[in-house]
């Protein structure tokens, strides 16, 4: 997943979670600023002035923080019956881009 559809897919959730109040739906819905905080990290990793294996150690560090964090949160969404396996699955893809009209009709 690109940093950009990891941000949609956040978009997505943060509307899902709007509401929640108790349980492991709340702690999912204060997962998504944390994810969105290390998302906000990884460009800046890139120019810190460091040199590149430790730039690369920390960017992998962190894309795995996310990946992990996106993961559980998913898993949590799944158990309670937000989305299906499948929905989830779909959200894990790049975005479909509008097909263009082709003015053939059937």
């Amino acid at each position: 997943m690109t940093d950009d559809r990891i941000r949609e897919v956040l978009d997505i959730y943060e509307r899902e979670l709007a509401d929640a109040r108790l349980g492991p739906l709340h702690y999912a819905k204060q997962m998504v600023p944390q994810i969105r905080a290390l998302l906000a990290e990884l460009p800046a990793l890139s120019r810190a002035g460091i040199d590149y294996e430790e730039a690369f150690a920390a960017y992998t560090d962190k894309s795995l923080r996310i990946a992990h964090q996106l993961g559980f949160l998913q898993g949590i969404l799944w158990t309670k019956n937000r989305y299906s396996i499948h929905e989830i699955e779909a959200h894990n893809k790049p975005a479909e881009p509008p097909q263009p009209d082709t003015g053939a009709t059937t």
